[in-house]
C-alpha cells in the first residue's frame, strides 16, 4: 500500500514538472514576441 502511494506521488510530481515546463515555454515564446515586434516584422520581410 506504501508502495503505490509513493508511485502516485511520483508520478503527480511528473505531471507537476511537465505542465511547468509547457507553461513555462509558452509564456516565454509570448513574452518574446510581444517585446520584439520590430525585430519580427524585419524577419517577415527579409523572407518574402
Amino acid at each position: 500500500m506504501k508502495k503505490s502511494i509513493s508511485w502516485i506521488q511520483s508520478q503527480k510530481q511528473k505531471i507537476e514538472v511537465a505542465f511547468f515546463l509547457i507553461f513555462f515555454k509558452a509564456y516565454y515564446k509570448k513574452l518574446f514576441r510581444e517585446s520584439n515586434p520590430v525585430h519580427w516584422g524585419r524577419k517577415r520581410c527579409v523572407s518574402s
